[in-house]
C-alpha cells in the first residue's frame, strides 16, 4: 500500500508523486521480467526499495524497503514484488 492515502501537497507533494511513479513502474518492470523469466528481475526491485528509503521519509515507505530488502535476500521475490507492486493501486 502507498505510505499514506493523503499526500502533502506543495514541493513534498511533486517528489512523492513522482517517487510513487517510479516504484510502480520499476515493479512492473519486475513483473514483466520475472513472467519471462528473466534473472535480472531484483534490479528494479532494489531500485524500489531505494527510492522508498529517500527523504522524505515516510515510516510505511521505509518499512516497506526493508521488507523488500529482506525477501530479496531470502529469496522471496514473489514477496517482495507484492510490496512494490502495491503502490500501483493507491487505496
Amino acid at each position: 500500500m502507498p505510505p499514506t492515502n493523503q499526500h502533502p501537497g506543495g514541493i513534498v507533494g511533486v517528489i512523492d508523486s513522482a517517487r510513487i511513479v517510479s516504484v510502480c513502474t520499476n515493479a512492473r518492470s519486475a513483473e514483466e521480467v520475472q513472467s519471462m523469466g528473466g534473472s535480472a528481475v531484483t534490479q528494479p526491485l532494489l531500485a524500489d526499495a531505494t527510492l522508498l528509503e529517500r527523504p522524505p521519509v515516510d515510516p510505511k515507505a521505509a518499512a516497506d524497503a526493508a521488507a523488500i530488502r529482506a525477501d530479496l535476500r531470502q529469496g522471496h521475490v514473489d514477496a517482495a514484488l507484492r510490496v512494490a507492486l502495491a503502490y500501483c493501486n493507491p487505496r
